[in-house]
């Protein structure tokens, strides 16, 4: 026969004890560095962000996947009930991603009050952007002659194995 589980009282002694409270001390203070060097890095990120005009010599397909992935990462742990530190953490940064694909793209939002309904705009680019975006696309063509025979090799290997 089993025994019956300890009174609450036993149990929640033995959490306080001396090695509990140094690792959940040291989990606080990890999730508190982790806080607070997060909002300086978004809010760097922003001031960065905030005042560009232009986006010479910026990827905006990097920028684009950055905001795809970080998004993807957001829904992962918001799937699989992470910490709320760190969920608040990578949703603030998804937030900030898609905030810059707009930067990148343009995007302006209008109001038309006769028609009631709102329309987008994306804005123009300059030479200078025209030049940055003829050498990204080069510049990914490279890596993707680089990274589909890794792709296709792994997923012969995963088939061959099975």
């Amino acid at each position: 026969m089993s025994q019956p589980p300890p009174p609450l009282t036993t149990r929640r002694c033995s959490y306080l004890s001396d090695e509990y409270i140094w690792r959940f001390a040291l989990m606080q203070a990890i999730s508190l560095a982790h806080a607070v060097l997060a909002g300086l890095a978004f809010k760097n990120d922003v001031g960065f962000w905030k005042g560009r005009e232009s986006v010479a010599g910026l990827s905006s397909r990097a920028v684009a996947f950055n905001a795809f992935a970080s998004s993807v990462i957001f829904l992962y742990l918001a799937d699989y009930s992470t910490s709320l530190v760190v969920l608040a953490t990578a949703g603030c940064g998804a937030l900030v991603d898609i905030w810059k694909v707009t930067k990148v793209l343009k995007v302006s939002l209008a109001w038309d009050h006769g028609l009631r309904r709102g329309f987008m705009a994306f804005g123009g680019q300059s030479e200078a952007e025209r030049a940055t975006a003829a050498l990204d696309a080069t510049a990914l063509d490279a890596v993707a002659l680089a990274v589909w025979p890794l792709v296709v090799g792994e997923r012969n290997s995963k088939t061959a194995r099975t």
